[in-house]
């Protein structure tokens, strides 16, 4: 009983299987749940809340609407979206919606964990980073905003 553990590590790379740490579990890209609210885009006295998972679908459904409206129109050489990681934060606004804040940046993260826990703070970046406001109640969105060129 004991050679299973073993036999899966051995096996899964060769399958193509993958252990995900992702808020939201996709070989498409990655993104994490951020607990904390010191971003500077939500108010520090909005009740916070961890989005369940299947909020996190609708803010991807949301998302890829924002990524047609404003990077399509907006750039000229944008990344695939699936090539964004994303911040997720989790509050309430003054009305008692669900707001899923999302910070997206297609800056390469593989091997630092870091930015699963923590806000990352990303000068500059044109268009590979930008944020937006996602209203789970209303399925609409608000407050893009993409980092200048400078």
């Amino acid at each position: 009983m004991k050679i299973v553990p073993y036999l899966l590590i051995l096996i899964a790379p060769l399958s193509g299987c993958v252990f995900s740490k992702d808020a939201l579990p996709s070989r498409a890209f990655h993104s994490a749940v951020i607990p904390k609210k010191e971003t500077g885009y939500i108010p520090l006295s909005a009740p916070v809340f961890h989005p369940k998972k299947s909020e996190l679908r609708q803010v991807e459904t949301v998302l890829e609407k924002v990524y047609r409206e404003k990077i399509l129109t907006w750039t000229h050489t944008p990344a695939l979206l699936r090539n964004y990681y994303r911040q997720y934060f989790g509050y309430l606004d003054e009305n008692g919606d669900r707001i899923v804040f999302v910070q997206c940046f297609a800056i390469d993260m593989r091997g630092d964990d870091f930015w699963r826990t923590f806000f990352m703070r990303i000068d500059d970046g044109c268009d590979v980073v930008f944020r937006v406001k996602i209203n789970l109640k209303t399925n609409t969105y608000s407050d893009f905003d993409m980092n200048s060129c400078g």
